[in-house]
């Protein structure tokens, strides 16, 4: 495990343009599906867990968007 995620450290910013607008996309349907059910949760536990999750999605999301940046991909605005 450890070693695949060193390969992928390697080869960090050579994802081809389709996957990060792929990636993109697939991560602002997250966060709405994580903000829809943040809204319907009234146990406390639960709402710490959707707000974790919100921020790890986010930290990704501006992740993929400043990879695309780099590359001089045009993508929506960011969240």
């Amino acid at each position: 495990m450890l070693l695949a995620m060193e390969q992928k450290r390697k080869q960090k910013g050579t994802l081809p343009a389709a996957e990060i607008i792929a990636q993109l996309r697939k991560l602002e349907q997250k966060i709405k599906e994580n903000e829809a059910i943040f809204n319907m949760t009234v146990e406390d536990d639960l709402l710490e867990a959707c707000i974790y999750d919100g921020k790890a999605l986010r930290s990704r999301y501006r992740y993929y968007h400043n990879m695309a940046r780099q590359m001089g991909i045009r993508v929506g605005e960011m969240r």
